[in-house]
């Protein structure tokens, strides 16, 4: 599933005196920040007010990252200045910033409702926030949702409590996954648990709290009690929800049933990855054989978006790199998300991708060694996306059983649902290959039948092929074989008299040479000329041309 990018633009002064008049004390952000990031990726956090009037706010807004965008008071004149500036910036961004999806304007004041139904005739999702005592129903109409900040602060926390003995270390999970699973009951995939995590504490890492890999953490949650951790069946992932969450069909299942589709320990000190979708094993050999080391969607993303940034980060600096030391930095770097990750997988990612040509010359050609130098020009996700053709070809060469195309896509991005960008990719491939047979077919139709020599060296054969006459039969100057006479030609019609007088004229205008015998009056018939001598006969050739002269 894609994540929502949002926008929070804060009408501060109007919603700072709701709070206060309706008795719910100092406006909280940080409760208002936390409940948006439940709903996907804040890009842009504006607040617009005199904060000179409002300065005791300003330490808590930039605690959560929320740009205050200064009005200064002048008298009764600027009482519409905050509602004109936010109804701009929302606008601006609507038409400059077309990756943002959803808006989130936190006011109660009816003056926004215009704006509200031109955001929502430009495509994108409005949710307000506001307090439930001053906020306009025409507004709280014009939404696509509306949160009631009351609901927010007087909510009991947590809502979901941790069982009794369970570890702190699990409280940002547990916290995560109720804000989760209040816009949508199904559990969810690990990867996006995480994810929602990260929004709120950018800093969490399983590692620190004793776990190599996030899977790991997820199991020891399980086995406290805090969650239920189970194999999604598409993707073959884990997928997360609460334990009083899952109804009395769905704690049927047993809660051994987990561990018993997980795979089988691996030998100590072996690296397993766990993210590789159910079904996919005969594809997964099918690419080792071919020597692709195929890796999970997960983690190869994790090692991509690493990749791309050592070389940014290298770049940056001006520091070269090549494939050697990618790898290395790699391994330093994956550490702690990949911990005991195998270098020969690193390797032949690297190797995967110079072979599809994404490995670069500072001249935008690509290099052909994994020891040269080299730079990149596409994001993780293009990487990926070369990746999969790599894949994709290996597995056609093959001609092995494909899976069902969202345990590919599982298997190829991560996401069972992006079986659409599967049938592009393997139908681009197709067409790729049918290309290559009709230019073979053209090129065969066009040389005929005749097949060329095998070797093009051999110019005797291929000049058989031509005409027949062998290489060394031209550099040999030889009679040429007694041919049978030829035919007498049929005789020639009569000429005309006009013909024979041009002829006698020609004859007439050629003046006689010193020495030469007076011409007789009528010249007897001439004899046929002699034959010219042999080429070989060199003297015989000299006479003939001295006489000549």
């Amino acid at each position: 599933m894609e994540e929502t990018r949002l926008a929070v633009l804060i009408d501060f002064e109007n919603i700072a005196a709701g709070t206060e008049k309706e008795g719910l004390g100092r406006f909280d952000v940080e409760v208002l920040m936390n409940r948006v990031k439940d709903k996907g990726r804040i890009l842009v956090a504006k607040s617009y007010g005199d904060w000179g009037r409002f300065a005791r706010f300003k330490q808590s807004l930039l605690a959560a990252n929320v740009t205050m965008m200064e009005l200064t008071s002048h008298g009764m004149q600027d009482k519409n200045r905050a509602d004109i500036a936010m109804v701009v910036d929302a606008l601006e961004l609507a038409y400059t910033k077309p990756y943002i999806d959803t808006f989130v304007l936190v006011s109660g004041d009816s003056d926004f409702t215009p704006a509200v139904l031109k955001m929502r005739e430009l495509d994108k999702r409005v949710i307000g926030v506001g307090t439930r005592g001053s906020t306009s129903r025409l507004l709280i109409q014009a939404c696509d949702e509306f949160i009631f900040y009351d609901s927010l602060v007087r909510r009991p926390a947590p809502e979901v409590r941790a069982p009794s003995g369970a570890p702190q270390r699990f409280t940002i999970l547990l916290e995560a996954l109720a804000g989760m699973q209040r816009e949508n009951p199904e559990p969810a995939l690990a990867s996006v648990v995480k994810t929602s995590i990260l929004r709120k504490y950018p800093d969490f890492s399983e590692s620190d709290l004793g776990f190599g890999s996030f899977a790991r953490f997820l199991e020891a949650a399980q086995e406290a009690g805090v969650v239920r951790v189970f194999r999604d069946q598409k993707s073959g992932g884990y997928r997360v929800d609460l334990p009083e969450n899952r109804g009395e069909a769905r704690t049927a299942e047993p809660r051994a049933a987990a561990p018993a589709e997980a795979p089988a320990p691996a030998p100590t000190g072996a690296w397993v990855d766990t993210y590789l979708p159910a079904g996919t094993e005969g594809i997964v050999a099918a690419l080792k054989a071919a020597g692709l080391g195929p890796v999970s969607a997960p983690v190869r993303m994790g090692l991509l978006e690493a990749l791309v940034a050592l070389v940014d980060e290298r770049k940056r600096k001006r520091r070269r790199i090549d494939g050697v030391t990618a790898v290395d930095e790699l391994l330093k770097r994956l550490r702690r998300t990949l911990p005991d990750m195998p270098r020969q997988l690193i390797q032949d990612q690297i190797s995967v991708l110079l072979a599809a040509g994404q490995l670069l010359h500072k001249d935008g050609t690509p290099i052909r060694k994994e020891g040269a130098q080299f730079t990149l020009t596409r994001t993780a996700e293009g990487l990926n996306k070369a990746i999969v053709e790599q894949y994709l070809h290996a597995l056609a060469a093959a001609a092995t059983a494909m899976p069902d195309n969202s345990v590919l896509a599982g298997f190829l991005f991560g996401d069972p649902t992006r079986t659409r960008d599967v049938e592009e990719a393997r139908a681009w491939i197709a067409a790729a290959a049918l290309a290559e047979d009709e230019e073979s077919l053209l090129l065969v139709a066009e040389d005929g039948p005749a097949a060329a020599p095998a070797d093009l060296d051999d110019l005797d054969a291929l000049l058989e092929v031509g005409g027949g006459t062998s290489f060394d039969d031209m550099l040999v100057f030889e009679d040429p074989p007694a041919a049978a006479p030829a035919p007498a030609p049929a005789p020639a019609p009569e000429p005309e008299a006009t013909a024979d007088a041009g002829d006698a004229k020609k004859r007439r205008r050629r003046k006689p040479k010193r020495g030469d015998a007076p011409s007789p009056a009528a010249e007897p018939e001439a004899a046929a000329p002699e034959a010219p001598p042999a080429l070989d006969d060199g003297d015989a050739l000299l006479d003939a041309l001295l006489v000549e002269d």
